[in-house]
């Protein structure tokens, strides 16, 4: 019997992207599609509506928040959260479905490789998701989407209501789930087409949102802290560039330098915004 999937989409300005992403979509004939868009000022409702009539206009302005208003409003026990750079080949969703009962997990992400490499910073990309996430098994972190939940766990951990616009809505969700030891999560081994835009530009901005994420997961768990400077100091420049010098991907290693550097000065940039605005 075929597993009924809800697949749940979050968008905002993603017309270059979305139509691609929903033809994947359709490959793996989920039960339903739920498309959250956040105040799109592009096309992408208008494409949005050409695949499902469930499209969800909120302004809430919160990436996390918009990921749970589809989670509720999906109907089935499997949800499947895509994002518009997510491009998946038919039978992408029945595969992470079996990742997820053959490592018995509560939650499985799928491996990334590049749609297609269009600069030195793409492959660089695919080259870094090699060294350090595509690696089938536990982790102690993973990304929201690609990922297939058991909506089971949200009656436990929940997208809203303890995060905000920023991108910790990864580590923040991950690291409250981490807290139920009952709940496993991981990679499994379906590999996910990843479709980035190639420009150097476009890696620090993402770099930098990742960057006020830390500083926001920080500011909530300060008893992690350390741990989250010694990932962006030391971790990212030290030791995945040496992972990649034995592994012989030096392509990697400026991607390792540059994402460590600016998610730093994003995490400070964060402390800084928050004390000037916050300040009397």
């Amino acid at each position: 019997m075929k597993n009924k999937i809800s697949v749940v989409v979050c968008t905002r300005n993603e017309e270059h992207r979305l139509a691609r992403a929903l033809e994947g979509i359709k490959l793996n004939n989920p039960d339903e599609i739920i498309v959250v868009d956040d105040n799109s000022t592009d096309n992408t409702v208008e494409i949005a509506r050409r695949y499902t009539s469930n499209v969800i206009l909120s302004k809430t302005g919160r990436l996390p928040k918009n990921r749970q208003i589809g989670i509720d409003q999906a109907r089935n026990d499997l949800i499947a959260m895509i994002d518009a750079d997510h491009i998946l080949q038919a039978g992408d969703l029945d595969c992470l479905v079996n990742d997820l009962h053959r490592y018995n997990f509560d939650m499985v992400q799928g491996q990334l490789i590049s749609y297609a490499n269009m600069s030195i910073w793409n492959s660089a990309e695919e080259d870094s998701w090699n060294l350090t996430h595509n690696i089938a098994g536990p982790m102690p972190m993973i990304a929201s989407a690609p990922v297939i939940y058991k909506k089971t766990i949200f009656s436990k951990v929940r997208f809203d209501g303890h995060i905000t616009q920023n991108s910790s809505d990864d580590t923040d969700f991950v690291y409250r789930l981490s807290q139920h030891k009952e709940l496993t999560f991981g990679v499994g081994d379906t590999k996910i087409r990843h479709l980035h835009l190639p420009g150097l530009r476009t890696y620090i901005n993402k770099f930098m949102w990742y960057g006020l994420g830390d500083g926001e997961f920080v500011h909530k768990h300060p008893q992690r802290a350390h741990a989250h400077l010694f990932h962006l100091l030391v971790r990212y420049p030290l030791i995945y560039s040496g992972k990649a010098i034995l592994r012989g991907k030096l392509r990697a290693i400026p991607f390792f330098v540059l994402q460590g550097a600016v998610r730093f000065v994003g995490l400070v940039s964060y402390f800084v915004k928050f004390f000037v605005w916050k300040s009397p």
